[in-house]
């Protein structure tokens, strides 16, 4: 039984049981002789043991009045509060001659000081179960053989006005609780008439203002289709729902027009039990229909939260362990700061000294959480989002499927317009366990790359065209824990491009330039293509395949990038363009936090190229770098690196020379290298 349904019931059986209480009172005024009479009917009837604790007060006449102080209701033994409803003061007015009609004719009700407390054990029993079913009262209100409590099933409650003032509705779960406080609340339900209900409460110390017009109390009480009109309004937001409800005490077959105002999102705090961002304006509307014991279908679906909007339709299955949620959305402009956007601080309190706590052990950190919480529903949603905006990066045209079951999302097939190109893949996400375990897969085609770099907020190295081929999973709800994680496939190929003065100077490939007369200054800049590729593995990348071009010379890499660490060890190997210095091309070490790498000339990499050019040989580390060559319609890179690099022909071997002679010959075959042969 609802709670809702529970709540009437309470109140109507009190108030049988103090029109009886009245009728007695009028046949004879020995009321303390009829105190145990009343508890024990209401007690039977509720099944729940009913106490009048204070003095009882009459005013016999056709229209009796009867006041009863300090009422309670107990609840389980195994509930917190020992009682389930306690008021200071009831005071009743009854019209008896109505009676005679088959109505129990409730002329006035004023309750004071109501305190009415819900409770859930953490086992699914609730403090109200067994409520209303004419129960056995407890052994310490037994009730007594010659007194019965009957209702007919033609007779009519029929109630002028109902004040309640100075109340509280309490809902306790474990670990949390609702308080609603009624400040003030009146209702009527005459025979034949709606009911009208307006309060004036506080929902956890936030005002909320209550107004309804419903059907007859006869109809509610009988659980019969109940029209409903319900306005709620809140500080700076509203509410309203206009509708009926097949089984109004049951909570079945709710159908109707909805709609939500506000200015922000976060006034709905109370209503949520958490904290929501304070981005708005936000605005609902929709149509609900009933379908079943717990389905419903939503349409005409409309909704707006700051610059994002969504419509479209849904299906509801709230029965069960999960609930489950299929459907159809649309969204022009989905941001998704709108969504995360934060409340503004609280101005901190000044800082007053404190006495130093004496010094303690350090609590262990709680263990994490499963996530399938993140993800507390299933179901199939087909999703289409004109414009996506996450920070400075802009989506086009994203279509995808959302799919939810126990735990885990996954957006497949998921596709996209990114700058410059389009890219299509998928997504998941499995909450599961803790931390939740994320997949991407990508493959993206002729993005521009330095504009998806600037978006997500990185310096560029260059800029151009490429495409993307990405395969990787991680764990962790922040930046820090995914690049600790990281592991899978990473492989680009770029095209024609420009590479960025800091980066080139970084690398120092502009003083390269420098020194080889004839070359254009921003030879090193001007990019042919590139291949990247690298297999991550808990955050580290291992190079497997590195060739880049330019205009100067082209450089093959290997080593590792650790993302977790910020370290980097990396052996560039480049290959000159030009003759002069393809004997010198000597190998790079790039090794450091990635932040501030150190750049410097690998120490193996000097020895070899001096013995080339002693020997006056090829240098093995340019031979060792695949020969880049233009192909029309096809990257030269790739073709490059799928020849491999040309084999050196063998050299004949010279003669030795003495150390002071092989000085000579080194200073002077680079000097020839450098600035070429002087006549």
């Amino acid at each position: 039984m609802s709670p809702f349904r529970w709540v009437l019931l309470t109140v109507a059986v009190i108030f049988v049981a103090l029109v009886i209480g009245a009728v007695y009172v009028v046949r004879a005024l020995d009321v303390e002789r009829l105190r145990p009479k009343i508890e024990a009917g209401a007690s039977q009837a509720l099944g729940r043991k009913v106490t009048l604790a204070g003095p009882i007060s009459i005013e016999p006449s056709l229209t009796p009045s009867v006041a009863v102080t300090d009422v309670r209701v107990a609840n389980p033994d195994w509930a917190k509060s020992p009682d389930m409803l306690r008021a200071k003061r009831v005071s009743l007015t009854v019209g008896l001659r109505a009676l005679a009609d088959q109505r129990i004719e409730v002329k006035s009700v004023k309750i004071d000081g109501a305190e009415l407390v819900l409770e859930r054990g953490a086992d699914g029993r609730t403090s109200w179960d067994g409520l209303g079913r004419a129960a056995k009262a407890s052994n310490d209100a037994a009730s007594p053989k010659d007194v019965r409590v009957e209702a007919r099933q033609d007779a009519k409650l029929d109630i002028e006005s109902v004040e309640l003032v100075n109340s509280t509705l309490t809902y306790r779960v474990p670990g949390r609780e609702r308080v609603l406080a009624i400040k003030r609340a009146t209702a009527s339900a005459a025979v034949g008439a709606p009911v009208h209900l307006d309060a004036d409460t506080t929902l956890d110390g936030n005002a909320l203002g209550v107004k309804l017009a419903g059907g007859t109390l006869d109809a509610l009480l009988h659980d019969q289709p109940w029209p409903v009109k319900l306005e709620l309004k809140l500080d700076g937001a509203g509410a309203t729902i206009d509708g009926r409800a097949d089984k109004p005490l049951s909570v079945q077959g709710l159908g109707g027009a909805v709609a939500i105002d506000a200015d922000r999102l976060s006034r709905f705090d109370m209503l949520a039990g958490s904290a929501l961002p304070g981005s708005g304006p936000v605005s609902l509307s929709a149509r609900i229909a009933a379908t079943g014991p717990g389905t419903y279908d939503v349409d005409q679906l409309k909704a707006k939260l700051g610059n994002s909007d969504l419509a479209g339709t849904l299906k509801l299955a709230l029965g069960g362990a999960r609930p489950r949620i299929d459907g159809k959305l649309d969204s022009g402009t989905l941001r998704t700061a709108d969504f995360s956007a934060a409340k503004a601080a609280a101005p901190a309190a000044p800082a007053t000294p404190a006495t130093p706590a004496p010094a303690v052990p350090a609590a262990a950190p709680p263990a994490p959480a499963p996530h399938a919480s993140l993800i507390p529903i299933d179901g199939e949603i087909a999703l289409t989002v004109k414009k996506l905006e996450g920070g400075s990066l802009e989506l086009g045209d994203v279509t995808t499927v959302l799919h939810l079951a126990d735990g885990r999302l996954s957006a497949q097939p998921l596709s996209m317009k990114l700058p410059g190109g389009a890219a299509t893949g998928s997504f998941g996400l499995d909450g599961r366990a803790a931390p939740a375990a994320i997949a991407i897969k990508l493959k993206a085609d002729n993005i521009a790359y330095h504009q998806l770099l600037r978006a997500l907020g990185a310096k560029p190295p260059a800029e151009g065209n490429a495409d993307l081929a990405v395969d990787l999973t991680a764990r962790g709800t922040d930046a820090a824990a995914i690049e600790h994680s990281l592991s899978g496939r990473f492989d680009l190929v770029a095209g024609q491009g420009q590479l960025a003065n800091d980066f080139v100077e970084r690398w120092g490939g502009q003083a390269i330039v420098a020194m080889v007369p004839g070359v254009p200054k921003d030879a090193a800049r001007r990019l042919t293509c590139a291949v990247v590729g690298a297999n991550f593995t808990n955050g580290v990348a291992q190079l497997d395949r590195f060739l880049a071009d330019t205009a100067a010379a082209t450089v093959a890499a290997t080593g590792s990038i650790d993302l977790a660490n910020d370290r980097i060890d990396l052996l560039l190997k480049p290959r000159p363009h030009t003759n002069a210095l393809e004997k010198i091309a000597t190998p790079v070490r790039v090794s450091g936090p990635l932040s501030a790498p150190s750049v410097r000339a690998d120490e193996a990499g000097l020895v070899g190229t001096a013995m080339a050019l002693l020997a006056k040989q090829k240098n093995a580390v340019a031979s060792s770098v695949p020969e880049v060559q233009p192909i029309a319609g096809q990257n030269a890179c790739v073709v490059a690196l799928a020849r491999g690099p040309a084999a050196s022909p063998p050299q004949p071997q010279a003669a030795p020379q003495s150390p002071i002679n092989q000085g000579k010959q080194l200073l002077q075959d680079l000097g020839k290298s450098l600035f070429g042969g002087r006549k």
